[in-house]
């Protein structure tokens, strides 16, 4: 009679593992290699029954495979144990097992192979806290409740069935690390803590947008990304965290010319040359305007002045000390003259597009003035770093805390030239007045969105 061998075990704990919670059939992948008497490997389809014991000779078997058919090829062949045969639940509850193999209608091979309590980690530890039998199979077989995989007190991971699903898993002081809840209102988040919950990383998904919150050590939020919120209030950053050369809201420039001439009138401004910015945010506005003024057929001994201004609107009236004029008092005996004029002017915009004009007139109705080469610029500046002081109409004044009332002449430098009053302002009361409701609404915003996470916390902790 020929002698069969067969030697090598070979067992599959961490597949054994992912079987059971995946909810496929309970086996266990043993291999083998099959020779002859002379040792020599052998090939084709053989019949074997593979048994298993709870001793390592003699006794009944506690289960069987039967006989099946098993290819080999050069002496080397794998079976597993339970998939034609099932193997019963209480099977794995005795960790002391052999397995036989007989091949054929010989004699079983010995001596039997000890099957390790590894290989029946199918088991698993907790699981026996679970009513019913303790696995869940390929199709049609549930758990009812919470299912907990536990190595120690502390150490778990607790799948959780409820009106939101969840996942959350324990460190070995019991805190909290992991929590995954997919909600019943169309989201899911997830939180990764350390163990005292000091610091935390939120991440949720909802169908009006999502969101990322990063904590401090002291459990305060460090960074916060939430698309649902709108401009600046979206991104909350460390102070200091990002170099001014990365922000969007960075100085700009928008400018404006021309060389022909335009008439300036007596009775009201006119329009010499317009530019139009577009500013990314909150901010000033600096405007610079320039123009060569020239004067002729003036009468001598008589006087006459240009002015030139910048507004925002057209033919109005002049504008305190943006208005700049040139111009003398008793007209010199020459035919023409030329003078330059330039004229500045602050505000500060919310963000938008605006449009600036260069204006001028003459101070009497007698001679021929032209503006020449006109030229405005509008620089944006994002930011303030010291007083930024202007002065504004009466109507003006109303929008600042504190204003000085100040007098400038209008169309002459003689001591009779009319006068009118403006008030020294500084812009910088509008800057703060918009970082206050700025932060104001932005407090409100994540106020709210802060008790919308509570309330959705409180319900996946139930």
């Amino acid at each position: 009679m020929t002698r069969k061998t067969a030697i090598l075990i070979l067992v599959l704990v961490a597949g054994l593992v992912t079987t059971i919670i995946a909810g496929a059939p309970r086996t266990i992948s043993y291999q083998g290699r099959l020779t002859n008497d002379a040792g020599e490997p052998l090939t084709g389809s053989y019949e074997m029954t593979f048994s298993i014991y709870n001793q390592p000779t003699g006794g009944a078997a506690l289960w069987s495979s039967g006989p099946q058919t098993v290819a080999v090829f050069d002496g080397l062949f794998t079976y597993a144990l339970g998939s034609n045969v099932a193997l019963p639940p209480e099977l794995v509850a005795d960790t002391t097992l052999w397995l036989g193999v007989q091949v054929g209608s010989d004699a079983e091979l010995v001596p039997r192979t000890r099957l390790t309590s590894e290989a029946f980690a199918m088991s698993a530890r907790t699981a026996d806290s679970l009513t019913g039998d303790h696995y869940v199979y390929n199709t049609g077989d549930t758990i009812d409740g919470d299912l907990l995989l536990r190595e120690s007190a502390s150490d778990r991971l607790l799948l959780r069935a409820s009106s939101y699903s969840k996942i959350e898993m324990y460190d070995a002081s019991e805190g909290e690390t992991a929590m995954l809840t997919a909600g019943t209102d169309g989201g899911a988040f997830q939180r990764l803590m350390s163990g005292d919950e000091s610091s935390r990383i939120h991440l949720d998904a909802w169908e009006t947008g999502s969101s990322m919150r990063l904590y401090n050590g002291d459990a305060t939020v460090g960074m916060v990304f939430d698309t649902r919120l709108a401009g600046t209030a979206a991104v909350t950053l460390p102070e200091g965290s990002i170099h001014s050369l990365d922000i969007a809201n960075e100085p700009g420039i928008a400018g404006n010319d021309i060389s022909s001439g335009v008439f300036v009138p007596y009775s009201e401004m006119a329009d010499l040359v317009s530019v139009t910015i577009t500013i990314p945010d909150d901010g000033y506005l600096l405007l610079f305007g320039n123009s060569y003024i020239r004067f002729e057929l003036v009468p001598v001994s008589s006087s006459l002045f240009a002015g030139i201004q910048i507004d925002e609107t057209t033919g109005g009236g002049t504008s305190g000390p943006s208005y700049q004029r040139a111009g003398f008092s008793e007209f010199p005996d020459i035919a023409t003259v030329r003078l330059h004029l330039s004229t500045q002017r602050t505000y500060f915009k919310s963000a938008g597009t605006y449009t600036f004009i260069l204006e001028g007139r003459k101070s009497d109705d007698y001679g021929s003035v032209f503006a020449w080469n006109c030229q405005l610029t509008a620089l944006y500046l994002p930011t303030s770093y010291g007083s930024v002081e202007t002065a504004v109409s009466s109507s003006d004044a109303n929008a600042f805390e504190s204003a000085r009332v100040q007098s400038f002449k209008t169309d002459s430098d003689r001591d009779e030239g009319s006068t009118e009053s403006v008030y020294k302002v500084d812009l910088r009361q509008l800057e703060l007045r918009a970082a206050r409701e700025r932060a104001e609404a932005e407090r409100a915003e994540r106020e709210l969105l802060e008790e919308e996470l509570r309330i959705r916390n409180e319900e996946a902790q139930q």
